[in-house]
């Protein structure tokens, strides 16, 4: 077939004749594809169809993106406080998913209440520690089933409650369970922070007030995600003279009507349901409508 004659764009051909002809003519031993699928027709035998054409630029893209690390589609979920999160929240984390098609999930924090063994005063009507506890590992086998294997977590201060409390009475660390075996959440990585793509993903115990997302970044010159504080929510920016940051606080997915969420009913500012993503760098938050 004469290639002028064919409807492949002129400009197209010799953008690939330039950037490959030379790898698979003259070095043919070398290249992963037989000598015919050349597009420079001077220098083969057979002539090229629009198929090759086609399977042949295919495979140019592949080379040219084999070993250039492609920015995550990362799903930020908010503070979730099981047994005490809103009943539809993890339907609408998985609209959210499926909207954006994230590829990473990660838990910011606060997956679990513990309100029984909170160091602060106890609601009478709340349940028991064993109660609590059988609760929230059914539960959570809902978000495990849901996310899968692979999923990040930040290690939040309610999650750390039987740690801390095993601390205060002496028991180090190395004698109380790891918590993908007490959350039997295999494949999970519990972890105090995790970087992605030079995001950074924490839960922010110790932050408070307005934007504390944002300070946490201009605090370590990283943009940052982190929950914690339930009154905030969405993406917040700073600049300067040759930089910019941004924080982005995923809000978090309790249930105010819960016996553990009780310390809050007389505060102005109330919760705010979402959660986060980051495509390729850039924040978004989403709102959950209640």
């Amino acid at each position: 077939m004469d290639y002028e004659s064919n409807a492949f764009n002129r400009k197209r051909h010799e953008r690939l004749r330039s950037e490959t002809c030379w790898r698979f003519c003259q070095r043919p031993a070398v290249s992963s594809l037989p000598v015919r699928f050349c597009t420079q027709r001077e220098s083969c035998e057979e002539s090229v169809t629009p198929s090759e054409i086609s399977t042949f630029a295919s495979a140019v893209s592949k080379r040219r993106w084999k070993g250039v690390s492609r920015r995550m589609r990362v799903l930020a979920v908010g503070d979730i406080h099981i047994p005490a999160e809103h009943p539809e929240y993890l339907d609408f984390c998985r609209s959210i998913r499926r909207k954006w098609r994230t590829k990473q999930v990660v838990l910011i924090g606060d997956v679990f209440d513990w309100h029984a063994i909170s160091f602060h005063q106890r609601e009478l009507e709340a349940d028991t520690a064993d109660q609590e506890y059988a609760v929230a590992r059914e539960r959570v086998a809902k978000w495990h089933r849901a996310f899968g294997e692979g999923t990040k977590v930040c290690i939040g201060n309610h999650d750390c409650r039987v740690e801390r409390l095993a601390a205060s009475a002496g028991v180090p660390s190395q004698f109380v369970r790891s918590y993908n075996e007490t959350w039997n959440t295999p494949g999970w990585d519990w972890q105090t922070d995790h970087h992605i793509d030079g995001v950074h993903y924490l839960h922010g115990t110790g932050l408070s007030g307005q934007r504390p997302a944002l300070r946490a970044a201009t605090a370590s010159m990283i943009p940052t995600v982190c929950g914690h504080v339930h009154s905030q929510a969405g993406v917040a920016w700073s600049a300067g003279p040759s930089c910019s940051l941004w924080g982005l606080d995923t809000g978090c997915g309790v249930d105010v009507n819960h016996p553990a969420m009780n310390y809050g009913r007389n505060l102005l500012t109330k919760p705010v349901l979402g959660c986060g993503v980051v495509i390729d760098g850039h924040p978004y938050f989403e709102r959950m409508e209640t």
